[in-house]
């Protein structure tokens, strides 16, 4: 979660509806450059 832009983040308590939603407007908004660099980010490769 801490990886998620503050516009993106949800609330535990909200609905399962919203949180997907929130969740695709975070990925379809990525660019590939930037898809690549979380990858790496999470897998370890790059700090």
């Amino acid at each position: 979660m801490e990886l998620l832009p503050q516009q993106f983040r949800f609330e535990d308590a909200g609905s399962p509806y919203e949180k997907v939603m929130r969740m695709l407007d975070f990925i379809s908004g990525m660019t590939d450059v930037y898809a690549l660099k979380l990858y790496r980010k999470l897998r370890g490769i790059e700090m």
